[in-house]
């Protein structure tokens, strides 16, 4: 049996006798574990994963500034470069 083509969150399946929950966030599936260490383990995994997006937020909202603040720089400049085709066209 191979995976599902397009599964959802949660969705579970078992392939080979072995079975496999669905991450939409990851877009992976991953073996369901059958002990409580790996339980144990994918929750300090996702707490890292949550960790690491939070600390990473910050720089993500400064590019966005930064990107919209160029953007803003190169609207400008097109402007000022028609003006000036303008004023030469005019003569």
């Amino acid at each position: 049996m191979s995976f599902p083509i397009s599964p959802t969150e949660g969705q579970t399946t078992t392939v080979n006798g072995i079975n496999y929950v669905y991450s939409a966030t990851y877009n992976s599936w991953t073996r369901v574990p059958s002990n409580a260490i790996s339980i144990r383990a994918n929750a300090a995994f996702d707490t890292a994963n949550a960790a690491f997006i939070q600390a990473n937020t910050p720089s993500h909202v400064a590019n966005s500034a930064a990107i919209y603040a160029n953007g803003a720089f190169v609207a400008a400049n097109s402007a000022t470069d028609s003006a000036v085709a303008l004023a030469i066209a005019l003569g």
